[in-house]
């Protein structure tokens, strides 16, 4: 989860959020998908708020993968 975002903020610093987007489904496969969010420097704050909002308005945190 979240590619090559996650690298490049790992070397400048950027504060970076990663939450669930829901499920791709391919013939009988359910693949859950992510999407990163990416804050300015010292940008935190603003970055949560962001990532909370996107989570309270799609409920994909709530999805799970059938179990077996």
């Amino acid at each position: 989860m979240g590619g090559d975002d996650l690298a490049i903020t790992n070397l400048t610093g950027h504060p970076t959020a990663v939450l669930p987007d829901g499920f791709d489904q391919q013939d009988d496969v359910r693949t859950p998908n992510a999407i990163t969010f990416t804050g300015r420097l010292f940008g935190e704050t603003k970055l949560l708020a962001v990532a909370k909002a996107y989570q309270q308005a799609t409920d994909n945190h709530r999805e799970h993968p059938a179990l077996g």
